[in-house]
């Protein structure tokens, strides 16, 4: 099945539109002034297969690129007469990704394995670096696995191909199951990279990965992709909050998290808005705080789960819908509205 690629009007938004966005039939919200909001066709003639991720290049181009789930970065002119023979493809992994559309049976994994994220360096225009997060695929003749790779890659001079020989891994997350990835990954107003990692899959956190410090599962990290640290090519922001927890890995900037699909960073005044997608019956936005633990396998949004020790505390901030997904423009609560995501399950674009 291929899905039309909708674009909301806003293209300088790091808008990442799931795919169950393009059958959306209901009234639209309202934006702050009372005007409605509108999902339009922005490119009648592009189709893309499994769409995960759309944003403009900050380089001055008027581009956008897509990422689709099973491997391919491509770009194309932001133009609505664009045609297909006008995408262009940056970079093909899909030999390297663990997706439900590999085309080698080896490589098949669950619906929410694939490629999932992509981040510009903010220095992009000048060193032409982009960062991908993917689900890996076993090596020929190894058993089976499923493992979250974060990896660094350089465009070519003219930024139209990504270098695959270029790759350089920054992490790698071993996951318990095939769900429950994570996946966003995007840089701060503070320069540092933030990345997301979901529990580590199965049903109701089973082993408690969220509230486990020594993991990285059920997390936003922070780290510094910029500065080497010995043999580790990050080093770890000196204000992370667990820089000095024995035990703690130092990369994680907050916890408790269980699927944080998406999130994104208010223009405003830099704070992180994230979609996490939770278990059955509740959803959750959460205001990111630094070192703050948001509950999951307990809580589940404001809700018990999994009984509440006293030690997990619960944040103001949070609020119970259905997102999966989004991109903030403003922070004003009046004007929720403006972080858009959609349910995958019900097919609803939700603001």
């Amino acid at each position: 099945m291929r899905y039309r690629l909708p674009r909301h009007h806003l293209a300088t938004l790091a808008a990442a539109l799931l795919l169950a966005v393009f059958g959306c039939g209901s009234p639209g919200p309202e934006t702050g002034d009372g005007s409605p909001v509108r999902i339009v066709e922005a490119f009648p003639e592009l189709e893309f297969h499994r769409p995960l991720w759309i944003a403009p290049a900050p380089d001055g181009s008027d581009r956008l690129f897509v990422l689709e789930q099973a491997g391919r970065v491509l770009w194309f002119e932001n133009r609505r007469d664009v045609t297909p023979d006008e995408v262009e493809v940056a970079l093909d992994i899909r030999d390297k990704v663990r997706s439900p559309e590999a085309e080698l049976r080896a490589n098949r994994g669950h619906n929410e394995e694939g490629l999932l994220g992509m981040a510009f360096h903010p220095d992009f225009e000048r060193n032409g670096h982009v960062f991908l997060h993917y689900s890996e695929t076993s090596p020929p003749g190894a058993a089976e696995r499923q493992r979250g790779v974060v990896s660094r890659f350089v465009m070519d001079p003219d930024r139209l191909v990504i270098d695959r020989d270029s790759e350089e891994v920054m992490l790698t997350v071993d996951q318990f199951r095939g769900n429950h990835n994570g996946g966003m990954i995007a840089f701060g107003p503070d320069g540092y990279l933030y990345l997301s990692f979901g529990d580590g899959g199965g049903r109701g956190d089973p082993r408690k990965y969220a509230q486990n410090l020594g993991t990285l599962l059920g997390t936003i990290l922070r780290i510094d992709v910029d500065r080497p640290d010995g043999d580790r090519p990050y080093s770890i922001p000196h204000d992370n909050p667990f820089v000095d927890r024995d035990g703690a890995r130092p990369e994680i900037f907050a916890y408790g998290l269980r699927n944080v699909w998406r999130f994104s960073f208010d223009p405003d005044h830099g704070d992180i808005w994230a979609g996490d997608v939770c278990q059955n019956s509740w959803e959750k936005i959460h205001l990111i705080r630094s070192g703050h633990n948001y509950g999951w396998p307990y809580l589940e949004g404001t809700h018990p789960y999994d009984g509440i020790p006293d030690v997990v505390h619960q944040l103001a901030e949070q609020y119970p819908v259905a997102l999966c997904s989004g991109a903030l423009r403003s922070a004003r609560p009046r004007m929720l509205c403006n972080s858009l995501g959609n349910d995958s399950s019900l097919g609803h674009l939700k603001g």
